[in-house]
């Protein structure tokens, strides 16, 4: 009897052993699934990214493999000035490498060069990656970006400018609100755009209770002649903003980007 207790203590221990070693195993697995994606792929990953979105990278090249740091050139359209487009395609070049960490990218820094029309080196960036602050794991939206665009218009006020356009697009899930505005009042819009862009945080926050998931606002303002007074963009979830604005048409944000509530 002593004998047979004591090997059914043994057969037990080995067997927690056993499911220990099992889990242990399985977490690790977990663990390098998600940490050690090969760092050699960021390129072809990256590159893939900006192809969907049409952004005018020309070249990503790994400066340095652990801890991972990158060069990304980035065409711009401008000769001295960067065009009203510039700010649009270099946040979301920054965007992309920020989000790669979702996909187990785990990058440290990155460099972007702006290159003018000429080809020439127009201006150098280098950017840490910090994300503690920023809100990455939001879920996608709940419902259609049509849905979302006629809960927007219906409560959207240009403060005398024209809505010309406004449209609700998504990428992986995240919505993007597009609103390009018109005004002949070229005094006017001065004082308006910015309680304009001010007044989305409530509009967006309202339909994002509603199970939208609208992280980032553009926002287009020209004069009635068409010209690009305005190009503004920002981003809720890396909590950043960029536009470009006329010389003859200054922009002055004093609060910070609004910030996007997530049901």
């Amino acid at each position: 009897m002593k004998y047979q207790k004591t090997s059914s203590k043994i057969l037990l221990i080995l067997l927690a052993i056993g499911i220990t070693l099992g889990i242990y195993i399985q977490v690790r697995a977990r663990q390098s699934h998600i940490q050690v994606t090969p760092q050699q792929d960021i390129v072809s990953y990256l590159e893939e990214r900006y192809k969907q979105q049409n952004v005018p990278v020309v070249s990503i090249t790994v400066l340095n493999q652990a801890p991972l740091s990158l060069e990304i050139l980035f065409q711009s359209g401008g000769e001295k000035r960067g065009t009203p487009d510039d700010p649009i395609n270099f946040h979301l070049v920054e965007r992309e490498v920020i989000l790669a960490q979702q996909k187990g990218y785990v990058i440290e820094s990155f460099t972007i060069i702006t290159l003018n029309k000429f080809g020439e080196q127009a201006a150098k960036v280098h950017i840490p990656v910090h994300t503690e602050y920023m809100i990455l794991d939001n879920p996608p939206a709940k419902i259609s970006d049509s849905i979302t665009k006629n809960l927007v218009s219906q409560k959207i006020n240009p403060h005398g400018m024209t809505i010309e356009n406004m449209n609700v697009s998504s990428f992986d899930g995240i919505q993007t609100l597009s609103i390009q505005l018109s005004t002949s009042s070229f005094d006017e819009a001065k004082q308006t755009i910015p309680i304009f862009i001010d007044s989305l945080r409530s509009w967006i926050k309202g339909t994002n209770a509603l199970g939208a998931q609208i992280q980032v606002l553009q926002v287009q303002l020209r004069d009635e002649k068409g010209n690009i007074l305005l190009n503004y963009m920002s981003d809720s979830q890396l909590r950043s903003e960029n536009w470009w604005n006329a010389d003859n048409f200054p922009f002055e944000w004093g609060e910070g980007p609004p910030t996007i509530a997530t049901p």
